[in-house]
C-alpha cells in the first residue's frame, strides 16, 4: 500500500480555485482507481509525516519557505517527494502590473542569478530552488512549463520532470441547459469562469466585451480575490455584464452554465492550460485563451487565441466566436486526451514508479 500526503498552502480552502479542484479531483479518482494507493489531503494538526510513503506537493510558489521545510523533512524521514510547481513566468504579466523598468531589472536579475551566488540572496524562489534539489519528482503540466522551469532554476532537467497534463471530468460534457437558463432566464451568452483578480484579466475582457456591443450577456463565475480590482470591474460593466458569485466546482448548475454558453472566454496573462477552458471546450462552447502559458499544447487550432495585453486582440476574438457556429470537434478532441480517468492513470502508474513497484 502507497500512503500519499497531497499538501497546499494553508489559504487553498479559502482561495480555492484550479490547483485545489485539481487536487480534490485526483485524490478522489486516484483512490478509486488503484487499491494499491490511498491519497490523503495534508492535515497539519492530525497526520504524521513519518506514516506515509510520499508528499506531494502543489503550487509551491505560494509557500515557498513552507514547502521546502515540508519536503527537507519527509526527506530526512525517507519518503519521497514530488511536486507540480504549476509555475509561469511571463514578462507580459510582469509588465502589466509593475512597468517596463521593472521587466528589465527581472531579465538582468534573471540573466545572473544561476550563476552568481550573491544573486541568489535576493532571489523570491531561492527556497523553490532549494526544494527542487531535493524532489524525486517535478511533473510539469506542459512543455512549455518544463522549459520555463528549466530556465529559472538549476536543478530542473529532463532526468528529474515528466509532464502529465490537466485533465477534465466527464460530467462536464453533458450539463442540462435547463437548469442555467431557467434559473437566469437567458442562454447562448460568453462565459468566463475562474478568480477575479487581476491574472485572470477581467478587467479587459470586460472593457472589450462593452466595446463590442454584442447582443448577449457576458456572465462572470467566480469567487472576489481582488476587491479593489472588482470594483474596477463592476465601473467598467453595463447591464449585459452579470456577476455571479463562485459556484461549487461540481454543482449542476456550473455544468449547465458551460453547456448554455456559446463562448467560453479565459483571457488571463497566463494559464497551464485553464481547467475552465477545457471545461467549457468538452460542453461543447467555443473557446477564447490567452495564448500564453503552454495553453497551445492542449487546444491546438481548435480555439481562438488572444494576446492578453490588446483589449483590441480581445474584441476581435470575442466578435468572431461569437459569430461562429458552434462545433464539436473540440469536445471530441479533449474527451479522447483529458478526460480525468486517463490522466488519472498516469498518476497512479508515476507513484508505483517512484516507489519501484
Amino acid at each position: 500500500m502507497i500512503k500519499i500526503l497531497f499538501v497546499t498552502q494553508l489559504l487553498g480552502k479559502n482561495l480555492f480555485g484550479g490547483v485545489e479542484t485539481k487536487m480534490m479531483n485526483y485524490k478522489t479518482m486516484i483512490n478509486d482507481e488503484s487499491a494499491e494507493i490511498v491519497v490523503k489531503l495534508f492535515d497539519n494538526w492530525n497526520d504524521i509525516i513519518e506514516e506515509y510513503d510520499v508528499i506531494h506537493l502543489f503550487n509551491i510558489t505560494s509557500f515557498p519557505f513552507e514547502s521546502f521545510m515540508i519536503a527537507k523533512y519527509a526527506k530526512e524521514r525517507g519518503l519521497k517527494v514530488v511536486v507540480n510547481p504549476i509555475f509561469y513566468q511571463d514578462d507580459k504579466f510582469i509588465n502589466e502590473m509593475h512597468g517596463r523598468f521593472f521587466v528589465l531589472f527581472w531579465k538582468i536579475f534573471r540573466s545572473f542569478k544561476k550563476n552568481i551566488k550573491l544573486f541568489r540572496y535576493f532571489d523570491p524562489f531561492r527556497y523553490n530552488e532549494e526544494l527542487f534539489k531535493i524532489t524525486d519528482l517535478v511533473i510539469a503540466n506542459t512543455n512549455e512549463e518544463f522549459l520555463c522551469l528549466n530556465k529559472w532554476f538549476r536543478n530542473i532537467s529532463s532526468k528529474n520532470t515528466t509532464i502529465i497534463p490537466n485533465d477534465v471530468s466527464y460530467e462536464f460534457k453533458n450539463g442540462d441547459k435547463k437548469i442555467f437558463t431557467n434559473k437566469y432566464g437567458f442562454k447562448d451568452f460568453i462565459l468566463f469562469v475562474g478568480r477575479i483578480e487581476p491574472r485572470k484579466n477581467v478587467l479587459r475582457l470586460i472593457k472589450a466585451f462593452v466595446k463590442s456591443n454584442l447582443n448577449t450577456k457576458l456572465v462572470i463565475i467566480g469567487k472576489i480575490v481582488d476587491f479593489n480590482y472588482y470594483e474596477q470591474c463592476e465601473k467598467a460593466s453595463n447591464s449585459n455584464v452579470i456577476f455571479i458569485q463562485h459556484i461549487n466546482h461540481n454543482s449542476e448548475i456550473l455544468k449547465s452554465a458551460y453547456k448554455s454558453s456559446k463562448v467560453l472566454v479565459l483571457p488571463s496573462f497566463l494559464e497551464t492550460p485553464g481547467r475552465s477552458a477545457l471545461e467549457g471546450g468538452l460542453a461543447g462552447s467555443n473557446v477564447i485563451i490567452t495564448e500564453i502559458g503552454g495553453t497551445k499544447e492542449y487546444f491546438r487550432d481548435y480555439v481562438w487565441y488572444i494576446d492578453p495585453n490588446s483589449e483590441k486582440s480581445m474584441l476581435n476574438a470575442l466578435i468572431d466566436a461569437y459569430n461562429a457556429p458552434k462545433s464539436a470537434n473540440l469536445s471530441r478532441y479533449i474527451e479522447k486526451n483529458f478526460i480525468a480517468e486517463i490522466i488519472t492513470k498516469k498518476y497512479v502508474e508515476m507513484y508505483k514508479s517512484i516507489m519501484n513497484i
